[in-house]
C-alpha cells in the first residue's frame, strides 16, 4: 500500500520541487555596487542588470597614439591597459525609482612622450524613471508581423536573449545592418535592450563585425532601496 501510495504522487513531486524552484529563483539579491553597505530597509523587487564594456573613443584613441607612435619609431606605453575592456554598469529599477552605477574607462595621453594612462571614471544617477530613464530602454517594442514571420524572418523574430524572452529587430538590408534585441516580458524588463550584432558581407579590418550583450538580467530581483538613495 506504501509503495502504491508513492508512485502514484510522482507528478505531485515534480510540481513541489517546481514551485520551491521558482520561489528560489525570484528571491535572488540583487549584488550592491562595489563601496555600497547594506542597509536594514526592507529589500523591494525590480530589475536587475549589468554589463561590462569598453569605451570605443578609448579604443580609438589608443589606436591612433599607437600609429603616432609608430611613425617616430617610438613604441607607446599604457598604464592600465589591463582597464580599457573594464567598463561596468549596474542597473537598478524597482517601480517608478531607477539607479544606474557607472565605471567608464577614460584615458589620458602625452603625445609627445608616447605615453598614456587608462583610468575608470565612476559616476551614479539615480531618481525616479521620468528623469533618470537609461538608454537601454526604448518608448515602444518592435511588433513582428505573421508575414515577418513567415517571409522576413531576418527582419523581425521572437528569441530567447540570455534566458530572457526577447523580440529581435533587423535595421540594414541583405548586405549590412544591426540585429537587436529587447525584452518582451511583461514585466519592468520590457523593452530593455538586451543584445545587438552588426553584420556585413564585406567585412573588413577598420569596420569589422561587432557585437554585445548584457552580462546578467534578474527580472524578479529583491533590491536593498539604499541602492535609489545615492
Amino acid at each position: 500500500m506504501g509503495s502504491a501510495s508513492f508512485a502514484a504522487r510522482p507528478g505531485l513531486c515534480w510540481l513541489l520541487l517546481s514551485f520551491a524552484a521558482r520561489v528560489w529563483a525570484a528571491d535572488v539579491l540583487a549584488p550592491l555596487p562595489p563601496g555600497v553597505a547594506a542597509s536594514d530597509a526592507t529589500p523591494v523587487r525590480g530589475i536587475y542588470a549589468e554589463e561590462t564594456f569598453g569605451d570605443t573613443q578609448v579604443l580609438e584613441q589608443v589606436r591612433e597614439l599607437e600609429r603616432a607612435c609608430a611613425a617616430r619609431g617610438s613604441g607607446l606605453k599604457i598604464e592600465g591597459i589591463e582597464l580599457q575592456w573594464s567598463g561596468r554598469k549596474l542597473i537598478y529599477r524597482a517601480g517608478e525609482s531607477v539607479a544606474v552605477y557607472e565605471d567608464r574607462p577614460q584615458i589620458a595621453a602625452n603625445v609627445p612622450d608616447c605615453t598614456a594612462k587608462i583610468t575608470l571614471r565612476h559616476s551614479v544617477k539615480a531618481g525616479p524613471w521620468s528623469v533618470v530613464r537609461p538608454g537601454e530602454w526604448i518608448n515602444e517594442l518592435p511588433q513582428c508581423t505573421d508575414s515577418d514571420r513567415r517571409w522576413r524572418p531576418r527582419q523581425c523574430r521572437e528569441e530567447t536573449v540570455i534566458g530572457i524572452k526577447a523580440v529581435c529587430k533587423t535595421l540594414g538590408d541583405s548586405f549590412q545592418g544591426r540585429v537587436t534585441c529587447y525584452s518582451a516580458r511583461d514585466d519592468l524588463s520590457r523593452g530593455l535592450m538586451l543584445s545587438f550584432e552588426t553584420y556585413t558581407d564585406t567585412p573588413s579590418g577598420d569596420d569589422p563585425p561587432s557585437g554585445w550583450e548584457l552580462d546578467r538580467v534578474l527580472v524578479d530581483a529583491l533590491i536593498d532601496p539604499v541602492v535609489f538613495q545615492q
